[in-house]
């Protein structure tokens, strides 16, 4: 089987921050012959002392290239949970609460600190 022999259709790829990783190495060899996408490999190759000259997958695009090719449908975008931060209001509305009692804590202690350096005859 040639390794260019493989899915058809859209390329997945895995959206993390601001870039996009691309884990199939088929869909790597698609994206740069058809597509003319590059891109960068970014992964570690295991026994490989010079992690300089050489990387492995998974394949890292940049936001501009993950967006044109979306727009041309060459791929489809996934992400993993652990990947996706959750805020909710209520979340936001304890953390600002917390943040709040923190403040007043540390002014209560401040005056009490000033007011005791006051008594204080030196």
């Amino acid at each position: 089987m040639c390794l260019m022999e493989g899915r058809v259709g859209p390329i997945p790829v895995q959206i993390v921050g601001n870039t996009g990783l691309v884990w199939d190495i088929t869909d790597i060899l698609r994206l740069r012959t058809e597509y003319r996408l590059v891109g960068s490999m970014v992964g570690g190759i295991a026994r490989y002392h010079s992690q300089v000259a050489v990387a492995g997958l998974p394949l890292q695009l940049t936001a501009n290239e993950v967006t044109l090719a979306l727009h041309k449908g060459w791929v489809t975008l996934y992400t993993t949970a652990f990947h996706i931060p959750i805020y909710t209001a209520a979340a936001a509305a304890a953390a600002e609460q917390s943040r709040q009692q923190q403040q007043r804590k540390q002014q209560q202690q401040r005056q009490e600190q000033q007011q005791l350096l006051q008594r204080e005859p030196w």
